[in-house]
């Protein structure tokens, strides 16, 4: 027989378990089915709406000034051009800046 102290722990252990195994589930369906991974971050000249939608608090409105801002002052030199695209503000800047790269650059 198990202590209560070792039934608590094996119980939060296997709950800790199904919840990993779930998450990898969940990212491995989103993959197969085509979805969008934002686990990795986002490159701003190759992203299509629909992805740009996803970050935080973006929305499509915001999604679709970023690909309208790309066609008519051409690709992003780097992310920090994102902030010219109407519609940003400094907050919205601050929750995608993790979220998103521009040709695999680096911060």
């Amino acid at each position: 027989m198990f202590t209560r102290r070792e039934a608590f722990t094996l119980l939060a252990l296997g709950v800790a378990a199904a919840a990993a195994m779930g998450v990898a589930a969940f990212e491995r369906s989103r993959d197969e089915q085509g979805l969008p991974n934002l686990r990795a971050p986002l490159d701003l000249n190759r992203a299509t709406w629909q992805e740009l939608e996803l970050l935080p608090d973006f929305g499509p409105t915001l999604a679709h000034a970023v690909i309208e801002h790309r066609i008519r002052h051409g690709s992003f030199a780097r992310v920090e051009d994102l902030r010219a695209v109407p519609g940003m503000t400094d907050r919205l800047y601050r929750f995608a800046l993790p979220e998103v790269t521009v040709d695999g650059e680096g911060r």
